[in-house]
Order: structure tokens, then sequence, then C-alpha cells
């Protein structure tokens, strides 16, 4: 992976998040989804979508730029995108983890909502798929698959006990 830290979204990434997300959803979710999803998806993740979004949300950074994002909002896990050079390096993996970290301090599971190409990603970092439902965003309808991960069970320590 490299040097490639993890640390909390701020203000000022906005606009930088915005153009990794941007740059992903055109290039790569083109040959899957129709335009009106992609415009919507796009509006979506404008500086200003960004930031008025509730979700916590964290950046990977190397060599001094944004790679990588992620989100949490409430017991979902949103908005994973990583550049396309720098996947397969461990940073979406990363993003991932301290992503579920603060999901299970509150939750008792995190739910994915996976669009087309991730769910390989989700299911290889321990989800399982609940369904496949079709969802509608600002009147666009698209198939996402919905997955969930159950909050690791911390076992008691055994100290003291005869075996």
């Amino acid at each position: 992976m490299g040097a490639v830290s993890i640390r909390l979204f701020e203000q000022s990434d906005a606009l930088e998040v915005s153009r990794l997300v941007l740059r992903v959803i055109r290039n790569e979710f083109s040959n899957n989804y129709s335009k009106d999803v992609i415009r919507v998806q796009s509006a979506r993740y404008s500086s200003e979508g960004i930031l008025a979004s509730k979700a916590i949300r964290w950046v990977a950074v190397a060599r001094g730029r944004i790679v990588g994002t992620v989100g949490a909002d409430g017991p979902e896990i949103v908005g994973l995108f990583v550049e396309k050079e720098e996947r397969n390096c461990g940073v979406g993996s990363a993003l991932l983890r301290t992503a579920e970290k603060t999901v299970f301090k509150e939750y008792p599971q995190t739910i994915i909502y996976a669009a087309h190409g991730s769910e390989e990603f989700d299911l290889k970092h321990g989800y399982s798929p609940i369904k496949r439902i079709r969802i509608s965003c600002k009147g666009v309808r698209f198939w996402v698959t919905y997955l969930v991960k159950n909050r690791p069970q911390v076992m008691p320590s055994r100290t003291g006990l005869s075996p």
C-alpha cells in the first residue's frame, strides 16, 4: 500500500473528494449504468452534496493527494471509492475497516448497498448478501445488492480457568 494514511474528512477536502468520486463514477460505471443513474450519483457526490451529507467521512491520502474515501451514516457504510491506480494495494480495505470500527461501536451490524462491481470486494471482507433490491433516487431506478456484516464477537478471557 505504500505511504497511505487514513484520516477524517475535512470540509476543505470536499472538492478533491468530489473530483475523485466523479472520476470513478464516470470512468467505471458508464458501461454498467444509464446516463440518468450517473447523473443522479454525480449530483449526490458534488462538493455541495458531500458537504450536505450527514455521513461521517474519511479519506485515504497518498503522496499528498486524496486517493480514496468512505463514509458511515448510522449503520450504513456509504460511498467507498478508490482511485483505479490505488486498487489492490489495501487502500479500500483500510478505508472499510476504519468505517466498520465506527459503525460497530453503536450498531450490531453494518449495511452496504453494493453497486455493480463492488460485491466481490464486499464478500471478500465478510459481508453476506441479503437481497437484491431496486431503488429509486430522484426518479431514477437501479439495482443494488443489500449486504450485511455482523459485529465480531469478543471472546471472553479464559484466564485463571482450569483446562
